[in-house]
């Protein structure tokens, strides 16, 4: 899963120009979204946004109602969610997979750039495939577990099954 994520980050880095990014994924059980990939922030950004709250606002916006937030719309939640930054220009993508949200995608651009409709759509594209792709990878790395876990199972039950009866 990391190198997936740590592989994601930097063809995103590289394909946006970006000054840096991180991925959060939920923990749906926790209600709180943590970075799990990381590229170009410092570390008072972790210090300041490692573990968030999915049900505090400005959070629950990107978290529970899946809306992305691009400087130019909402510069406000922007600065909410880069805790530490002065100044900053930046986007919060969710990630979807089968419609739930997954995580998030927030990038950080060098400059006050303004982002057109185009890119916002085509940012947002990219990461309903990236949430997908996450999910796919979830489900491959937990269903690898279970094989394993149920192989030992296997391993350590005799050779012969009874069935006993009712009668005895």
């Amino acid at each position: 899963m990391t190198e997936l994520l740590n592989k994601t980050i930097n063809s995103i880095i590289d394909f946006l120009n970006l000054k840096g990014c991180c991925i959060y994924l939920v923990d749906k059980i926790q209600n709180i979204a943590s970075i799990k990939a990381h590229k170009g922030l410092p570390q008072f950004f972790f210090e300041n946004n490692n573990n968030i709250d999915i049900n505090e606002n400005p959070y629950k916006i990107v978290f529970s109602q899946g809306v992305a937030l691009f400087n130019e719309n909402f510069p406000g939640f922007i600065k909410q969610f880069f805790k530490g930054y002065e100044s900053i220009s930046g986007a919060v993508i969710p990630l979807f997979s089968k419609f739930k949200i997954i995580g998030s995608i927030n990038m950080i651009f060098y400059d006050h750039t303004n982002i057109s409709a185009e890119d916002m759509e085509l940012i947002i594209s990219i990461a309903l495939e990236i949430g997908t792709a996450i999910d796919k990878l979830k489900n491959r790395e937990e269903l690898t577990q279970i094989e394993a876990k149920n192989s030992i199972l296997l391993k350590h039950i005799p050779f012969s099954i009874f069935r006993i009866s009712l009668d005895g």
